[in-house]
């Protein structure tokens, strides 16, 4: 009975550590995954910081299917008085703005406060032939046809640079705000320019974001 009890007790000691080192062996392949795909994104965007066109960067992903947050930085945050970018390196939002007000929408859209199939005109008072017949989803997939007012500016087109909102602000107010209506009247300066596109295909432009931003407002705050 002693004999049989230790052979008992050996094999679940052989068990307990079987498991611990399957555990173990899993954790560490967790691990060296993490590794991998750290070093995998750190090549790829060092490769693009050396093409020049971005300064610098700071990543940080955390996941499930990690063992612990992929967190780095690589290049500048400031390139011209060489200062190096660190992972809590601080940026400007730009159009990180757009996830969330697409989102915004959706959600308005499901709380039924709007509806992304309607116009936009029904909810911003504006007489313009350029913003009829144009959705608001539309607007969150950038086809309403309309021009941006940065991203349409071209020195070889000299009618978009002239009193240019753009320029203008940047030279003699840059610590002044613009408001979403003056940015509107300058995209449908733009648009008139060029035209509207009336096959309405993809056009990446702030405007269609902007004119979200205001439906948002006036859906919530008014």
């Amino acid at each position: 009975m002693k004999k049989s009890r230790i052979i008992t007790y050996l094999l679940i000691l052989l068990l307990v550590l079987s498991i611990t080192s399957a555990c173990s062996d899993k954790e560490s392949s967790s691990i060296q995954q993490a590794q991998f795909n750290k070093n995998k994104i750190q090549e790829e965007i060092i490769k693009k910081l050396s093409e020049g066109d971005v300064a610098g960067v700071s990543v940080y992903i955390e996941s499930p299917k990690l063992s612990e947050p992929i967190f780095f930085a690589e290049g500048f945050a400031d390139k011209e008085n060489l200062i190096k970018a660190e992972p809590l390196t601080k940026y400007r939002i730009g159009s990180i703005t757009k996830s969330f007000t697409g989102m915004a929408v959706l959600m308005l859209h499901d709380q039924g406060l709007l509806n992304i199939n309607d116009p936009i005109t029904e909810y911003l008072d504006y007489k313009n032939p350029y913003l009829e017949n144009i959705t608001i989803k539309e607007a969150v997939n950038m086809t309403t046809g309309l021009k941006g007012y940065i991203n349409d500016l071209d020195e070889e087109n000299p009618k978009t640079m002239e009193d240019s909102l753009l320029y203008d602000f940047l030279e003699n107010y840059p610590g002044e705000k613009i408001e979403p209506e003056t940015l509107l009247e300058e995209a449908i300066r733009i648009t008139e320019i060029y035209g509207i596109d009336e096959n309405k295909e993809f056009h990446y432009s702030n405007t269609n974001y902007i004119i979200l931003g205001m439906i948002i407002e006036k859906v919530c705050f008014c």
